[in-house]
């Protein structure tokens, strides 16, 4: 069985936030509103799963097409 490591990636606060081009106060509103998912706490470190934030992007990029194209 081979594991793909990209897909457990975890991701630090600034890695997300330069990924997504937002400031933290944005991640954190999106966050509670449930657009993006909550980090994940191993210890007192908080990190973010690519996978996830991929996803995220994923969507975010198709909803937008869906926008211009109306």
């Amino acid at each position: 069985m081979k594991i793909n490591l990209l897909e457990h990636k975890l991701l630090t606060r600034h890695e997300v936030l330069a990924l997504l081009s937002i400031k933290k106060t944005k991640l954190y509103n999106d966050i509670k509103k449930g657009f993006l998912p909550p980090p994940v706490r191993i210890g007192a470190t908080r990190r973010w799963r690519l996978a996830e934030i991929e996803a995220y992007l994923e969507l975010w990029n198709s909803n937008r097409r869906v926008l211009v194209s109306v």
